[in-house]
């Protein structure tokens, strides 16, 4: 029961700070960025929030919101497997996008690695078969991130 209390804490936390963090322009790379991507470390912008959810508290989240009154609801069982989320801050709201058990892992090495560091580390952590598709889903995610705004820049110091 702690396990989910503190989970949902952080959900909550995550939502909180979505709301107050600033308006950021999103890093759109320049050919010059491009070039030493590989080899610095990305800034996640403030209007994001990654989450590794081990219970569906996004999804009982969606369930509260919309049921009327203030009666106590059990907690939710574990899930089999985690679930990644990157809660984004939208002009109409928070959009929650639901990312491949690869790509949340990506992502969260991301915020403290290099993205050749990130990729080296996934990539020793994948199955054969993964590993094999690996770079044309990384690309893909990275592409993604960029579309949608993950990312504000290059981290101080890059």
């Amino acid at each position: 029961a702690r396990d989910v209390l503190v989970e949902a804490a952080q959900v909550d936390a995550s939502w909180r700070e979505l709301f107050r963090a600033p308006a950021v322009a999103p890093f759109r790379p320049t050919a010059a960025d491009a070039a030493r991507l590989l080899d610095a470390r990305l800034a996640p912008s403030p209007a994001t929030a990654l989450v590794a959810e081990h219970f569906p508290l996004l999804e009982l989240r969606a369930e509260l919101v919309s049921t009327p009154g203030e009666a106590p609801v059990p907690a939710p069982g574990r899930l089999p497997q985690p679930r990644w989320w990157m809660l984004l801050r939208e002009p109409d709201g928070v959009r929650q996008l639901p990312l491949a058990p690869l790509e949340g892992e990506l992502l969260e090495l991301l915020a403290r690695h290099t993205v050749r560091e990130a990729l080296a580390r996934l990539e020793v952590a994948c199955t054969d078969a993964e590993r094999a598709e690996l770079p044309a889903h990384a690309r893909r995610w990275l592409a993604r991130g960029v579309e949608r705004g993950f990312w504000e820049g290059f981290a101080e110091g890059e």
